[in-house]
């Protein structure tokens, strides 16, 4: 089984040829105008615009795609044989999903530490509130929750987001850690990014996706995780996120996306 999987519906969008990014300029930036009437205003997507300059593509180059794409098959058709084949078609593909859909994350910053951690119990449940501090002078901060289920482990992970703390608590009475982190709209961290890194040119999802990796940095230094079993969850936007995180982190072994 090759991990470290790739979203096919991902894949579908980056075989459009690149000639249809380079042609017809007078006639993309039309289409531009066109879409600013068509789509609902949206303050950050005009201020990407003005920084990248992007215009469309030039529709009428683009192939028609009926099926979705086969991932174990290279661009010029050969398959895919070996698990080294693999692992260079992903970057290549990665590549293109940062540039196109996802944008630039910020590098691993290497320097995660607990700056607090407030410890109850519930029940027979071992509960950690901890405040995450990393990168330039540790100036970014995430808070994060820790649900240790009775027993010295090492444990699997189910990592989850704010809104999804029941199903948390759930994984904890399992057998599993529930990791909970504010990345979500209920409760999110990561709009201090921006700033911290802003060389980065990250969607919301991609920042609340490298957050989850922060929190791995973190569950490695535990003995009582077992780092090797990580899952990433969500709902909807989380679920979104759930699956870009699974391509930035090949740590998260297991990605449960719900109705994304």
């Amino acid at each position: 089984m090759i991990q470290h999987f790739m979203p096919i519906g991902l894949i579908a969008t980056l075989l459009i040829p690149m000639a249809a990014f380079g042609a017809n300029e007078p006639e993309r930036q039309a289409d531009l105008e066109q879409l600013r009437k068509i789509l609902p205003e949206s303050q950050a997507w005009e201020e990407w615009l003005q920084k990248t300059g992007e215009l469309p593509p030039d529709f009428d180059a683009m192939p028609s795609i009926p099926y979705l794409p086969d991932p174990l098959i290279r661009a010029d058709g050969a398959p895919i044989a070996d698990r080294e084949q693999w692992q260079s078609q992903r970057d290549e593909l990665m590549v293109l999903i940062q540039h196109y859909i996802t944008g630039t994350p910020a590098p691993a910053p290497g320097n995660v530490e607990a700056a607090q951690i407030d410890e109850r119990k519930e029940g027979d449940l071992t509960i950690q509130d901890i405040v995450l501090k990393f990168g330039p002078d540790r100036a970014a901060s995430l808070n994060m929750q820790l649900i240790l289920p009775p027993g010295d482990g090492p444990f699997p992970v189910f990592m989850t987001q704010d809104n999804h703390y029941r199903w948390a608590l759930i994984a904890a009475a399992r057998g599993y850690i529930g990791c909970v982190y504010a990345g979500a709209d209920s409760r999110d961290d990561t709009g201090a990014y921006i700033s911290i890194w802003p060389d980065s040119d990250w969607t919301k999802l991609t920042r609340r996706a490298w957050a989850a990796s922060r929190c791995i940095d973190y569950l490695e230094t535990l003995d009582a995780a077992d780092a090797s079993k990580i899952c990433l969850t969500g709902h909807s936007r989380n679920g979104k996120l759930s699956i870009i995180g699974g391509c930035l982190d090949p740590r998260i072994t297991a990605v449960i996306s719900s109705s994304s």
